[in-house]
């Protein structure tokens, strides 16, 4: 069995000396038991790489921005939850007469 286990896009040279890429593992095995190695020359994977990299950069971007929007849910959801939870059975006018008294001596109130 071999034992050396290969990423996307490990380097190695050929038997001609040129630097050839690791792609991936193929399904099939070898008569060792070896799962067979598929491998590409400098140039294909070099043209194909780019746009690899841009799904993984736009993966990355969605992710993020997935993220961000599920924090920013958070806030107003707790922030809502903290509000509406303010308010119980005593009504809306009975919260802002407790804000309206809450907010101190320098507070001016119109009548």
């Amino acid at each position: 069995m071999n034992n050396l286990i290969w990423s996307y896009g490990d380097t190695k040279l050929d038997r001609q000396g040129r630097t050839i890429y690791f792609i991936e593992y193929a399904n099939q095995t070898d008569s060792k038991g070896n799962q067979i190695e598929l491998w590409e020359p400098e140039d294909i994977f070099l043209a194909r790489s780019p746009n690899h990299l841009k799904s993984v950069k736009y993966f990355l971007s969605i992710l993020y921005y997935c993220c961000v929007y599920l924090v920013v849910a958070y806030i107003v959801l707790s922030v809502s939850v903290h509000f509406f939870d303010s308010i119980s059975d005593d009504g809306l006018i009975n919260t802002f007469k407790q804000i309206l008294e809450g907010c101190g001596p320098g507070c001016r109130v119109m009548r």
